[in-house]
């Protein structure tokens, strides 16, 4: 009897194991240089490069899909076995996402205007309610804002992505563009457009990247991500060169 109850249990954790391995998921990103970028048609990325070495350690098949990022976002939110990157991990966000690893500490945001524009000072999110401010739908930035009072149709533009919010800023269009520095520098080279013209009004704050999954999906697929992404940052840790 003991000796059946053995097989039993081994069938049915490799019956576990084959269902986990074969559990494909749907990886979901936009445009986000430097973290996620596209190159001669290929999906690289200092994120992506992360986000698939540790898929490829976990033996975890995958789809991967470049959206605009509040298609992604809602993709993440509400449906199964959804892991996006690169999401900004924040208090509104915690309970709507089962979050994997931090891939990227202390990125900080600021509110960009024209250093030609007439904007005045500005201490404060309260005082840059006086200005009109353009960032990503369902990024961390728009939910800032939001959350801060600004209101669509009055001071506040929702745009499909941040390069469209960096050209209504650059035009003219909006007063204010609400970015990460990582990204603000990318977009200005690419648009050959020199940085003086551009100044940094306010910090928003320091933010972390994160992958996470969505709710719709099982905790061991979660778990397993997790633990490689973990190992393939300590690898590249290891193998990273010293300076003397």
């Amino acid at each position: 009897m003991k000796y059946i109850a053995q097989i039993v249990v081994a069938i049915f954790l490799l019956a576990s194991r084959e269902s986990l391995a074969a559990e494909r998921i749907t990886v979901v990103a936009d445009l986000w240089a430097p973290y996620v970028t596209v190159e001669d048609g290929k999906v690289s990325g200092i994120s992506t490069d992360l986000v698939l070495r540790a898929l490829k350690k976990a033996d975890i098949p995958y789809t991967l899909r470049i959206l605009p990022w509040s298609r992604a976002y809602e993709m993440a939110l509400n449906e199964k076995n959804i892991l996006i990157f690169t999401l900004v991990r924040t208090q509104e966000r915690l309970r709507k996402f089962k979050w994997a690893a931090r891939l990227h500490p202390n990125v900080p945001a600021f509110l960009y205007g024209l250093k030609s524009s007439r904007i005045g000072p500005i201490n404060s999110l309260q005082d840059a309610k006086k200005y009109s401010v353009a960032a990503p739908r369902s990024s961390y930035s728009a939910q800032r804002l939001i959350a801060s009072g600004f209101q669509s149709q009055k001071n506040f533009v929702e745009t499909k992505d941040g390069e469209t919010a960096f050209k209504m800023m650059i035009n003219s269009r909006v007063d204010l563009l609400a970015e990460a520095s990582s990204h603000m520098d990318i977009l200005l080279k690419q648009s050959n457009i020199s940085p003086d013209r551009v100044k940094a009004y306010i910090q928003i704050e320091d933010v972390e990247l994160y992958t996470a999954f969505s709710l719709k999906t099982e905790d061991k697929l979660v778990e397993k991500f997790t633990r490689a992404i973990k190992a393939v940052k300590t690898e590249l840790n290891r193998t990273a060169p010293t300076t003397e």
